[in-house]
């Protein structure tokens, strides 16, 4: 489905997007549909990577990957840190036309599994 330019005969109340809007090529534009969408009071709710630097989970695995496949990614493809700048993303939706906009962080520790609990 093409999320730019998506119809449908009702308006939402509600819409959930959990890591998705930073791969979008143009999610500023998918926002603006988003809007038009949605009721006067609906609420939009958007999950969406920090600042590489603030999510070592994925910047551990992607300098494995990228050392041994340098130009894994073309030029120009969208990352799972496209929107982690909270001004960024506070300016996405203002321009779509989201009246009040709150940015919420949180930090969520990852932790892995002991080999020994395998056996």
């Amino acid at each position: 489905m093409d999320l730019e330019r998506v119809a449908f005969s009702i308006n939402f109340t509600k819409v959930f997007c959990q890591f998705a809007l930073m791969f979008l090529p143009f999610p500023e534009i998918s926002l603006k549909t988003i809007n038009e969408l949605m009721t006067k009071k609906g609420k939009i709710l958007i999950s969406v990577h920090g600042k590489p630097e603030e999510v070592p989970y994925f910047r551990c695995i992607m300098n494995s990957i990228i050392k041994f496949f340098p130009n894994i990614f073309p030029s120009g493809s969208p990352s799972v840190h496209a929107l982690g700048n909270r001004e960024k993303l506070k300016n996405f939706l203002e321009s779509a036309g989201f009246q009040t906009v709150h940015i919420f962080e949180y930090d969520f520790t990852y932790a892995t599994l002991s080999l020994r609990l395998l056996e």
